[in-house]
């Protein structure tokens, strides 16, 4: 859902800024509403990916959790 907003703001953007798609879109026009619109959506888009980033580690430390409860005490 965000890739798709943060996809069409930024070829909106590219569109009107004039740069190839895939390149950095250097754009200050702070009264165009979708300057606003692709930086909301990449935020949003960041924030998920630190989100899942963050849930993947978990399980991976609960893995090795449960593979240390399993060990045997002497």
């Amino acid at each position: 859902m965000f890739e798709h907003r943060a996809l069409t703001a930024h070829e909106v953007c590219v569109t009107c800024a004039g740069t190839l798609p895939g390149e950095l879109v250097e754009c200050i026009s702070l009264d165009c509403p979708w300057l606003f619109a692709r930086k909301k959506a990449e935020d949003k888009l960041k924030a998920v990916q630190t989100m899942e980033s963050i849930v993947n580690e978990l399980e991976r430390n609960e893995t090795q959790l449960e593979k240390w409860e399993d060990v045997p005490e002497d």
